[in-house]
């Protein structure tokens, strides 16, 4: 659902949520959660993610924030992801950010800067090299969520500007619970 005005498109995003439920079958328990956020046409949105671990390998988890381009937050959320190395973690926050870009096709005209403070995965993901063999499937799948939307771009951020989405990391790398939170 897109409702237009002449300057402002208000997107709707669907969330999914699948959680264990208690039991010994770890059946599943389905949320849908339906969010609306005004965005300007001619603006874009800015993603800053990042991995964090105890350890390394280590209990590991992304941390994630999307800012409009005023830098009001429009969505924060981390994710315990298990035991990783901090790469791969780092890797695997830039594709949730570019996953999520792609799976919205109202997102489709919206510029995107995904942040992130590893030189070395934003260094892979922009062609300019691949990494550990381990990890080729992940950073093809950021190439191709990139090439799919056509305004996805990934840079990279001192950490000091990315501490935000570093604290959300942090925090569910200690296995402390994932989160979601959106603006209102």
């Amino acid at each position: 659902m897109v409702t237009q005005t002449k300057h402002n498109v208000e997107v709707m995003h669907i969330e999914i949520f699948a959680y264990p439920h208690k039991s010994k079958d770890m059946q599943y328990n389905i949320i849908i959660r339906q969010h609306f956020f005004p965005v300007m046409s001619n603006e874009s949105l800015k993603f800053n993610v990042d991995g964090s671990l105890r350890g390394n390998p280590g209990p590991a988890g992304i941390g994630e924030v999307l800012r409009d381009s005023r830098g009001k937050i429009i969505c924060l959320f981390s994710l315990y992801k298990g035991i990783f190395d901090s790469n791969l973690m780092e890797l695997l926050a830039i594709k949730k950010a570019c996953c999520l870009c792609v799976m919205n096709p109202l997102l489709a005209s919206i510029s995107i800067e995904t942040v992130s403070d590893s030189k070395v995965v934003v260094s892979w993901i922009n062609d300019e090299g691949i990494g550990c063999l381990a990890h080729v499937k992940d950073v093809y799948d950021c190439r191709e969520f990139m090439r799919i939307h056509g305004g996805i771009s990934v840079f990279f951020n001192s950490r000091s500007s990315n501490s935000f989405a570093d604290f959300l990391a942090k925090k569910v790398s200690s296995q402390s619970g994932n989160m979601v939170q959106w603006s209102d």
